[in-house]
């Protein structure tokens, strides 16, 4: 599967469509499920974040606040989710490999040899087998939007594709 610059194109116009009519955060929600129409994905959380004073996710042994989330959205998840997540926020895989690469996508998927018990424990709790995070952060601005895509789980679950990858960043990037 590849998605090309039509594609890409197609869904700018609809997101500056969105972005013309509605105040910006429908704008942003609408945004994010037209592009879990184009690119095939469930459920979705997205919002504004930056990092703490020491931040950092799971594994990089930093201690502190970490990632300061200002506010955040969901597609198709429950009321709790963003509560989920404080929880097991020291277990999250992805703030760790977003940290360690802020200008590439994070993915995970539910069952592969890099796990901890938080981030297992959420993805069974809300049917996540596969996950790409982006976010665009920049030291010039305080909070950064942040995208988190989910497939559901199962057998027939779909990898995110490398161009998926992108079309996900470039969305984020633009956003």
């Amino acid at each position: 599967m590849t998605f090309g610059i039509r594609t890409f194109s197609a869904y700018l116009k609809d997101a500056d469509g969105f972005l013309e009519q509605a105040p910006p955060l429908a704008a942003l929600d609408h945004c994010v499920d037209r592009l879990a129409q184009v690119l095939g994905f469930d459920s979705a959380w997205y919002g504004f974040m930056s990092w703490g004073p020491r931040g950092g996710g799971a594994g990089t042994g930093l201690s502190g606040p970490g990632v300061v989330v200002h506010g955040t959205a969901t597609l198709n998840l429950p009321g709790d989710y963003f509560q989920a997540w404080q929880a097991m926020r020291h277990d999250d895989l992805l703030l760790d490999q977003i940290s360690r690469a802020p200008g590439q996508v994070a993915t995970w998927r539910r069952g592969q040899s890099r796990e901890t018990d938080g981030l297992v424990a959420m993805a069974d709790r809300y049917d996540l087998g596969a996950v790409a995070s982006a976010t665009q952060i920049r030291p010039d601005v305080q909070g950064a939007l942040f995208l988190a895509c989910y497939r559901r789980g199962g057998a027939r679950l779909r990898n995110w594709h490398a161009d998926e990858q992108d079309f996900i960043y470039a969305a984020v990037e633009v956003l």
